[in-house]
């Protein structure tokens, strides 16, 4: 199974494009028209993020690479699932990090910011999650937060929630 569920019979093989060699857009679109569109893995120096192609050939980027971890075999990238927890209409922020796991290897931990006044239970995100997008993706432990830390950067701090996520959800 690929990164986006497919069945497939052989490997398949990423085709790179790395930004940092090349001089803009044109370069782009000859690089992409020259291999197999479906499997694109765009580069800047050593960071190699996933992007996937919809029928429309518009090209979305998925996660950070190094940002993913493992749930049960299958490549979870926090960005994917936090985009999908954000069409929730409750849901108005959302932070992914992994939590360790005997049995799957990691699972996703899902801390969230409500909107206001719109109440929303764990049951319901999971049952969102499982109707919008794979099983693996779902979240296995939710916390409800008034606000997401911020690091000195001004960026939501990923360090603090997941070693809060460690130590409130670890099985």
């Amino acid at each position: 199974i690929d990164l986006y569920g497919v069945d497939v019979d052989v490997p398949i093989e990423w085709q790179k494009f790395d930004f940092s060699a090349h001089a803009g857009h044109d370069e782009l679109v000859r690089f992409i028209e020259a291999c197999d569109p479906q499997r694109v893995v765009l580069m800047h120096g050593d960071q190699r993020d996933p992007s996937r192609r919809d029928a429309d050939d518009w090209y979305y980027f998925v996660g950070r690479a190094d940002d993913m971890f493992v749930c049960g075999g299958e490549n979870v990238y926090p960005g994917e699932l936090e985009r999908l927890l954000e069409k929730h209409p409750a849901v108005s922020q959302a932070v992914v990090v992994p939590v360790p796991d005997e049995i799957k290897g990691h699972v996703p931990a899902a801390f969230i910011v409500a909107r206001p006044r719109v109440p929303v239970t764990y049951d319901e995100i999971k049952t969102f999650t499982l109707s919008a997008g794979p099983a693996y993706l779902h979240p296995r432990f939710v916390e409800f937060m008034n606000e997401l830390p911020l690091a000195g950067t001004n960026k939501i701090d990923r360090a603090v929630l997941t070693q809060r996520a460690l130590q409130k959800f670890k099985r």
